[in-house]
């Protein structure tokens, strides 16, 4: 709403620029076809593409940008995405440490992702037989996120996780 309400003040302001060189080029043109005019022929001729470029790059801008964003957004990311990627193939590995220090850091770096706690509480329990480090896990993540449906996920994925190793005792 702000970028398109700025795009059409940009194109009223461009008309008001344009209509006023339009002005000034149509005073500046003589009516009489003398050699003497020719300085003023070409000063109006001046401020007639200055007045056509003064409206035409708003019109364009205001016209393709909404056609343009389907392509380009102009809208970056607030930061790079985290990446599970290297974590997921320690893990597959074997090298479970290691995975889970790089969990950790995503969840420094990225506090709200639900994924990077599931991920450790999962690999706690089913890799390393560790429940208590899955608890320490669950419970950093019930402090930490802010999404009411997250901590409600988080519950629910921590239950399930949790049961599977005491499935496996009994």
């Amino acid at each position: 709403m702000g970028d398109d309400r700025a795009n059409l003040q940009r194109l009223v302001i461009g008309g008001l620029i344009a209509a006023a060189f339009f002005l000034a080029g149509w005073r500046l043109m003589p009516t009489g076809g003398s050699w003497d005019a020719l300085p003023h022929i070409l000063g109006g001729m001046v401020c007639f593409v200055l007045g056509s470029c003064a409206f035409a790059v708003p019109l364009a801008r205001w016209l393709a940008e909404p056609w343009g964003s389907l392509y380009f957004s102009n809208r970056r990311a607030s930061g790079k995405a985290p990446m599970y990627g290297i974590p997921q193939a320690k893990r597959k590995k074997g090298m479970f440490e290691e995975a889970m220090a790089d969990y950790e850091a995503i969840v420094r770096d990225h506090p709200d992702e639900l994924r990077a706690y599931v991920e450790m509480m999962d690999m706690a329990v089913v890799d390393m037989q560790d429940l208590h480090r899955a608890e320490l896990v669950f419970e950093h993540g019930l402090l930490v996120l802010q999404n009411e449906h997250d901590l409600r996920a988080l519950k629910a994925m921590y239950r399930a996780i949790a049961s599977r190793i005491t499935r496996r005792r009994s």
